[in-house]
């Protein structure tokens, strides 16, 4: 019979359920140094949110809850150990919660963070602006858009809770697509994600993004295999000239060879399939 670790972050976790209110919101700044070191630590972790982290967002209503998450972004001393914190704070447990819980219990904390921009430590003012971005959340039911930096992943939240139909995402393709060009940004998976969501409206943009960015590679790279992963083959047909354009252009370096071999692999994808289509239409006619 295995024994349990007594000492693992899920069992921690489950005794942590256990507490009453007040005594659950006193651990509650040593697990915010706990999920911080953990995070520094287990940095490829794909296990998030911690066991931690999930206890106090079941608990982000209680009061002693409430009032040590706000202690956490509102440090006498913003320093930086105390961004540590409040980092945590933010993006491990308020980043997620309903909008309506955020406005009920946090508003002030986050205009409060939002407000006051601190010199001389790294990463306060970038805080305060992911701040400001979740307040108009919270008080703009319309606002969508697009990540405008590296670290805007409120602008994710925003397209993935609002832009839910392919009229709604249209306006953002282009920007979106952006992103598309360095697999190393952080928005660029989000972005990926959002536009495979309506693959339909992507199709115009991506065409016209291909006849403008010949020169880019590493972009088209990303955007063919993005055509390949998540656009439908019936939808092909208005790309297919313009993919194949590449197969037909001068080959220079080594990106253009990469993505001469790529656009000759996706022609011949459509050609296959478009054969069998017209095969078994004759077949049933």
């Amino acid at each position: 019979m295995s024994v349990r670790d007594e000492t693992s972050p899920e069992s921690v976790a489950a005794m942590l359920e256990t507490l009453d209110a007040e005594a659950f919101g006193i651990r509650v700044p040593s697990l915010l140094l706990t999920v911080n070191k953990r995070i520094f630590e287990e940095h490829q972790s794909q296990e998030r949110p911690f066991p931690e982290t999930k206890v106090i967002r079941s608990r982000v209503t209680e009061s002693q809850t409430i009032s040590a998450v706000v202690a956490a972004l509102q440090p006498l001393h913003k320093d930086a150990e105390s961004f540590s914190t409040a980092f945590v704070a933010f993006y491990e447990v308020l980043i997620d919660l309903p909008l309506d819980t955020l406005g009920l219990y946090y508003r002030q904390a986050l205009q409060s963070l939002a407000a006051k921009p601190v010199t001389g430590v790294s990463g306060w003012g970038s805080l305060g602006r992911a701040a400001e971005s979740l307040l108009l959340m919270i008080e703009d039911p319309d606002a969508v858009w697009v990540p405008e930096s590296k670290s805007d992943c409120i602008a994710e939240r925003s397209l993935r809770e609002r832009a839910t139909t392919p009229q709604l995402m249209r306006p953002h393709v282009q920007g979106l697509l952006a992103w598309l060009a360095d697999p190393n940004w952080p928005p660029y998976q989000g972005c990926w994600k959002q536009l495979a969501r309506f693959p339909e409206v992507t199709v115009g943009p991506i065409g016209e993004l291909l006849e403008r960015e010949r020169g880019d590679g590493g972009w088209v790279l990303n955007i063919l295999e993005f055509v390949d992963a998540c656009i439908p083959l019936q939808l092909w047909e208005e790309l297919k000239l313009k993919i194949k354009a590449f197969t037909e252009s001068s080959r220079g370096d080594e990106d253009e060879w990469e993505v001469a071999e790529r656009a000759g692999q996706l022609v011949q994808k459509y050609d296959d399939w478009n054969i069998q289509r017209l095969n078994h239409m004759a077949g049933a006619s």
